[in-house]
């Protein structure tokens, strides 16, 4: 099995990415493709019921009235975020932004982005899980993709491949 694939003309730092850059990059698009979708379903019908929510889950949330808000959630750090990580992941694409907001400067902001959205993604769903439970089996894909993405991204091979030089 190749230890890693041939991006070079994407991949802008020494050589082409590690495999397991590859695998956290497709985790990103499938958290990126279920938060667009999900946010969607929540945007087009607030009361969660087009997604199998029963009625009495915001009730016993007790904090919101509806899952507009949610839904508006998981479009913008689920969706549309995680979807930004994964081009910036496999070009390295150079977002000034990013780069200064980034609090580990030794690393490409994509790194830590990934880091950081791993570890929002986990306290979510552990917010989701103490407020209504475990509802659909996509909650528990979701939490394993997150503590993957979690693990994938302090992997070694992984962070030297985001180390910027000095």
């Amino acid at each position: 099995m190749p230890t890693s694939l041939n991006l070079s003309g994407y991949f802008t730092g020494s050589g082409s990415p590690p495999v397991t850059a590859i695998i956290l990059a497709m985790l990103h698009l499938l958290l990126g493709i279920g938060g667009l979708y999900g946010g969607s379903m929540l945007l087009i019908d607030p009361t969660g019921e087009l997604i199998g929510f029963s009625p009495d889950i915001l009730e016993r949330i007790g904090v919101i009235d509806s899952f507009l808000l949610p839904g508006l959630f998981l479009i913008i750090v689920m969706g549309i975020t995680p979807l930004e990580i994964v081009v910036a992941l496999i070009v390295r694409k150079r977002w000034e932004l990013m780069t200064n907001l980034n609090p580990l400067k030794h690393y490409h902001w994509a790194w830590t982005a990934s880091l950081i959205l791993g570890i929002i993604l986990v306290l979510w769903l552990s917010v989701q899980f103490w407020l209504i439970g475990l509802q659909h089996p996509i909650q528990a894909i979701t939490g394993f993709i997150g503590i993957s993405i979690i693990v994938l991204s302090l992997l070694p091979n992984v962070r030297t491949a985001y180390r910027l030089s000095a």
